[in-house]
Formats: structure tokens, C-alpha cells, sequence
């Protein structure tokens, strides 16, 4: 088991950012809530890495365009 200190996908201003957990599935993390990220009542961890990754880039798309609002 590999120890990871940060993230596999991070980009400096984004919200949501991706890394594995020890089990080597995926966490999809908010950076804003100190927590995992949650899409309605699920809560994005232990998802394969694609699904992450997917999940991750949408948020960030999805709040991006919401702090912009007025």
C-alpha cells in the first residue's frame, strides 16, 4: 500500500479534486466542506477511477458557472 499525501487531480482554484483511498478505489473530495463530495444523497467514494474522474470534472464545471452568478 502506497501512502499519498496529495491528490492525483487537482487544479489550484477547483473545489472538487480526485485521489485513491488505501483500498485503491477513488474519492471524488471537497475541498470547500473538508469532505467527501455528494451528487443528491450519494456520497462519491469508492468508485472506479473513470467514474472519479468524471464526477470530479463535472462539480467543478457545474460550481464554477454557480460562483459566477449574481
Amino acid at each position: 500500500m502506497r501512502a499519498r499525501t496529495r491528490p492525483l487531480l487537482q487544479f489550484s482554484n477547483d473545489r472538487f479534486e480526485v485521489f485513491p483511498d488505501p483500498a485503491d478505489n477513488w474519492i471524488v473530495w471537497d475541498r470547500d466542506e473538508n469532505d467527501f463530495a455528494e451528487v443528491g444523497t450519494h456520497v462519491l467514494w469508492s468508485l472506479s477511477r473513470s467514474r472519479a474522474e468524471a464526477f470530479c470534472f463535472l462539480l467543478n464545471k457545474l460550481f464554477s458557472k454557480t460562483d459566477d452568478l449574481p
